[in-house]
């Protein structure tokens, strides 16, 4: 598994990428899904968990905050590179999401007093109470969306050309895209992930429960 680790951070490096974070998850990932067999599957020999002792790469603490400035000038480039990712960025950060959280919400998430977001990794749910922004950027999506051969009643707030779901793997593309059209305008220090958006508004906001973030990890975002 050592050598795994360390081949996954080669790999992530030859892409320009970091990768010390996700490998760590994908080590810790791996190590509960033994502990859990360990504990639940009888048929297992009682054995100790062999990547208790796997070392972690060292993380740099998230200490960036995104300006206004920076927000506007990515959104401005970003429309250069698909129509859904400008919207997806700013609706991101009104809700303090994710963008995998952002991409699966659905008209019927639109409630009256508010918008029903469902969150990931621990996050708890909540609805983001409207406001003349998020309202404004809803009816963006919708517009657009109009534009789109969809079939499905309850399509996704934000879809492709194709009226389809954002998948991860589109939403990547389009932000390496994003982040390579930045670097040669010369913003390559501006550009920030869509992971930042949820710091920003966690970091902005007037309500501390905006991202749905247990207590502890609130002050990481802020």
């Amino acid at each position: 598994m050592n050598k795994i680790r360390l081949k996954r951070l080669e790999m992530k490096r030859a892409e320009g990428k970091d990768g010390k974070v996700l490998i760590n998850r994908e080590v810790a990932f791996l190590s509960t899904s033994i502990k859990w067999g360990l504990n639940n599957i009888p048929e297992l020999p009682k054995i100790i968990n062999p990547l208790q002792g796997i070392d972690k790469f060292s993380e740099e603490p998230n200490e960036r905050y995104v300006t206004d400035k920076e927000m506007f000038i990515q959104c401005d480039e970003a429309e250069h590179i698909i129509d859904y990712l400008p919207l997806l960025i700013r609706l991101s950060y009104l809700i303090g999401a994710r963008g995998a959280e952002t991409a699966t919400l659905k008209y019927s998430d639109c409630l009256e007093k508010g918008l029903d977001v469902v969150r990931l990794k621990g996050s708890k749910d909540n609805i983001i109470s409207w406001s003349p922004a998020l309202r404004e950027i809803i009816e963006d999506a919708k517009s657009l969306n109009k534009t789109r051969k969809i079939i499905d009643l309850n399509p996704t707030i934000l879809t492709n050309s194709n009226g389809d779901p954002l998948t991860s793997s589109a939403i990547q593309s389009a932000m390496g895209r994003l982040k390579k059209r930045m670097k040669e305008k010369g913003f390559e220090d501006v550009f920030f992930t869509l992971h930042k958006t949820k710091s920003k508004a966690q970091s902005d906001s007037n309500d501390e429960n905006i991202s749905g973030l247990s207590s502890a990890m609130k002050d990481r975002y802020n």
